[in-house]
């Protein structure tokens, strides 16, 4: 089996914001993103960081990560699984993470849970083992948030960063985005619902 090493962070479904190669990826983080290896990064040193309007408010498992295994031979046919990424205090810590505050943002970071490591291990050597050819690995992370009922916004900058047992450090990925060119308002109501009275009460970071 040959297996395509391809990893990308997205915001939403309709934002698959590859690390690859793609359109928008800062050119000084290309050489970094291109020494990831799919199929044997160390997925414990996995985080994914995320610049958002300091408005918006998430989960305390506050993103889901997605690991997608495609059939390059059979377009549509893919397998995947997903997990819970927690919120950690990296972006309070990390010095690249502190230069990247900006007046009305804030900036979170997330890591796969401890004890879904040895699973997400598992699931990668099963899907890598399967028979075909041709298949390419790709992982997203979609963070977990809500606005509050009041909240309007004309654009939503977003920008991503990742870090890897490659890179050793926080990349950017994706510099102000802003994902209200790709979300139409149903879809941004579904990406970016209004917060409950639970929700209201989380900090901000």
């Amino acid at each position: 089996m040959t297996v395509k090493p391809f990893v990308s962070a997205a915001l939403a479904a309709a934002v698959m914001m590859g690390l690859t190669g793609c359109f928008g990826t800062p050119v000084t983080s290309i050489p970094s993103i291109a020494r990831i290896d799919f199929e044997t990064t160390d997925v414990s040193q996995l985080a994914v960081a995320v610049r958002v309007p300091e408005s918006l408010r998430s989960a305390p498992e506050g993103a889901v990560l997605t690991l997608m295994i495609m059939d390059e031979d059979n377009p549509g046919q893919f397998q995947t699984g997903n997990f819970l990424l927690e919120q950690t205090d990296a972006a309070r810590s990390d010095e690249y993470l502190l230069s990247q505050r900006k007046a009305g943002t804030d900036v979170r970071s997330y890591r796969l849970r401890r004890a879904d490591v040895p699973l997400f291990r598992a699931l990668r050597a099963l899907r890598f083992t399967a028979d075909g050819e041709n298949k390419r690995g790709a992982l997203t992370a979609r963070p977990r948030l809500c606005r509050p009922a009041n909240w309007k916004a004309d654009k939503l900058p977003v920008s991503v960063y990742l870090r890897t047992s490659e890179t050793k450090r926080f990349v950017p990925v994706r510099l102000d985005y802003d994902l209200r060119q790709d979300l139409d308002d149903e879809t941004l109501n579904t990406f970016l619902p209004v917060c409950d009275k639970q929700q209201r009460r989380l900090s901000k970071g």
